[in-house]
């Protein structure tokens, strides 16, 4: 383990001195954040940073983010081949306080030749209230598409979001996107990416994946309601990494073209706009600078610099399309240490939305997000769907 320096140690023992001089401080706020960044600087050993590798294929990355990003080019991704989904074993979950059915899907990604092998095929669980079922095909279906934030590889943290949700009779659709649980490569220790490659790979073919699972559910609704089918109002959410990429699906869909049943709403919990948490945010500290400047030849500085340059291209901003939304519900945290500045994913949501925005200042830090899933994070998602409740 590397030594922390008593000057550190001292530090972190005076911040947390006592709850009550720090409760109503930006500190206590983002106290996980804090202790999140403490832990990466000196007690994260070299083989649980991310890009420990260094920068990987970088020309494959770049060739894959140019792929996708013809799927936000409006009317020129009408031509996009459609993918075949399979749908797998259905049961009943049990784990549920509700009557819930699992089923889970599988689809080959778009992008399967320039991903590892592991991750060629997309995989999700798709579970449907069944309280009720009998009237419910003749309502107007609401489905919530819960995807990851960074970490999140297995449903265990969003299965706690969904049983709310299915509670009120909304369906919830837990994808797992590329390098993560079954999808990750055997060599890749936990969801920690190896390279740089592999993440901006990761930020290009999820919001493309995504769409196409929109699509494949909506065409198994239609086939399993029949005559009493009435329609289906999408929700795309996810917290950091999770809600970026849900704002970016919905920015394909409706580039696509694709007829998905009725209304596409996001809600983004503290989303990203660029590359800039891995150079100024906490998990920055996590990165392993010293193996990507000296692969590039460059101090920290100029490291950090090529790391911006490289995701510059899949900014939120440059991707977004507008009207891609009904809805677009922006929750941020006023102390967040990950996300520095929320601004350019609110302009592209207002872009997307229209009036349909609208953005909430949760008061906390970014990990505040992770325990106030019922309070905060299931609120908005269901101020999304146009349901009238307050968050936090």
């Amino acid at each position: 383990m590397t030594f922390v320096p008593r000057e550190e140690t001292l530090a972190v023992l005076n911040l947390a001195r006592t709850r009550r001089e720090l409760h109503s401080s930006s500190l206590m706020s983002a106290f996980a954040d804090h202790v999140f960044e403490f832990l990466g600087t000196y007690a994260t050993p070299r083989r649980m940073r991310f890009f420990a590798d260094g920068w990987g294929d970088v020309e494959l990355a770049s060739r894959v983010a140019e792929k996708a990003r013809a799927a936000f080019a409006p009317r020129r991704a009408r031509n996009a081949v459609d993918v075949e989904v399979t749908w797998l074993a259905t049961d009943v979950d049990e784990k549920f306080a509700v009557p819930v059915t699992r089923s889970e899907l599988s689809f080959r990604s778009p992008f399967a030749d320039a991903l590892p092998a592991e991750s060629a095929r997309v995989v999700a669980a798709r579970w449907t209230p069944t309280l009720g079922a009998e009237t419910r095909p003749r309502e107007r279906r609401k489905v919530a598409v819960l995807l990851p934030c960074t970490g999140d590889q297995y449903e265990w943290f969003r299965r706690g979001i969904a049983e709310e949700l299915l509670a009120e009779g909304i369906e919830c659709v837990v994808p797992t996107i590329a390098y993560y649980g079954c999808r990750k490569p055997e060599a890749q220790l936990a969801h920690v990416l190896r390279t740089v490659s592999e993440a901006k790979i990761q930020s290009s073919v999820t919001p493309v994946e995504m769409a196409c699972l929109v699509r494949g559910v909506h065409e198994e609704i239609k086939k399993r309601d029949g005559v009493d089918y009435r329609g289906v109002d999408w929700v795309l959410a996810g917290i950091s990494l999770g809600g970026t990429m849900g704002a970016l699906a919905a920015c394909a869909l409706k580039a696509s073209g694709a007829d998905v049943g009725g209304d596409v709403s996001v809600c983004c919990v503290a989303g990203p706009s660029d590359g800039t948490p891995f150079v100024e945010g906490s998990i920055g500290k996590r990165v392993a600078w010293d193996v990507l400047g000296s692969q590039l030849g460059a101090d920290e500085r100029a490291t950090k610099e090529r790391m911006l340059e490289e995701f510059a291209e899949l900014e939120v901003g440059t991707l977004a399309v507008a009207n891609s939304a009904r809805r677009a519900v922006c929750l941020t945290a006023k102390h967040d240490r990950f996300i520095v500045s929320s601004e350019g994913l609110d302009k592209a949501l207002r872009l997307m939305s229209g009036d349909g925005f609208e953005r909430i200042d949760f008061d906390g830090g970014h990990l505040n997000f992770l325990w106030k899933r019922k309070a905060v994070v299931v609120p908005a998602i269901k101020r999304a769907f146009g349901i009238d409740v307050v968050v936090g």
